[in-house]
């Protein structure tokens, strides 16, 4: 059986690489289906996995959106791979890779959502939330709120980041191939604004 720390920052993983997917740059209809559809699945039933990590049904479909996810993924990820992969890189209580995206998912949304708001309208329909005053404030919630609940931190205060660490993460993420296909160019000082607003 998949430790449940593993399963938890694959699942998350999985989601994420559909969402990012979704909103990336690149014109490409066919990844935008997979990524739909891989979030959709991801929605409905990786709190499911997680929390009956036998159960075959909920397994089938997370294993699909986590293939939708990597198929779709080949289109670009964006802010949230960009930061992911500098803590990786720079801070060694970053942990497994999908640990910390409950945490990066609402500011990167927030920072994005001017550029893509109809890919966040369908990344909102794709998870089956009710159109609100601010739909990117409401799916930002939504998926901070989920990896809350499957026990992912969405703040970064309990790493005990120093300002020249953050400004560190920040150049990284700057330079990170995943930011090329971010929705809005995003310069270090953008991501160090991200970083601050998870603290």
């Amino acid at each position: 059986m998949v430790p449940c720390d593993r399963l938890l920052a694959a699942g998350i993983d999985g989601l994420v690489h559909c969402l990012v997917a979704l909103m990336s740059t690149p014109w490409k209809p066919p990844p935008d289906g997979m990524a739909f559809d891989g979030l959709r699945r991801a929605g409905q039933w990786l709190e499911r996995l997680v929390a009956d990590p036998a159960g075959p049904e909920a397994r089938c479909e997370v294993m699909a959106a986590a293939l939708n996810g990597a198929l779709a993924a080949q289109k670009g990820l964006g802010a949230v791979h960009a930061m992911a992969h500098a803590f990786e890189a720079l801070v060694s209580e970053a942990g497994r890779h999908g640990a910390l995206h409950a945490a990066f998912i609402g500011p990167a949304l927030a920072f994005n959502a001017p550029a893509v708001p109809d890919r966040i309208a369908q990344a909102a329909d794709a998870l089956r939330l009710q159109p609100g005053g601010d739909l990117a404030g409401d799916l930002a919630a939504h998926l901070q709120q989920l990896g809350a609940r499957l026990g992912l931190p969405v703040r970064l205060g309990h790493l005990g980041l120093t300002a020249a660490g953050i400004a560190r993460i920040a150049d990284r993420a700057a330079e990170d191939a995943a930011n090329r296909t971010n929705p809005r160019h995003a310069t270090a000082r953008d991501y160090r604004a991200m970083l601050d607003a998870m603290l």
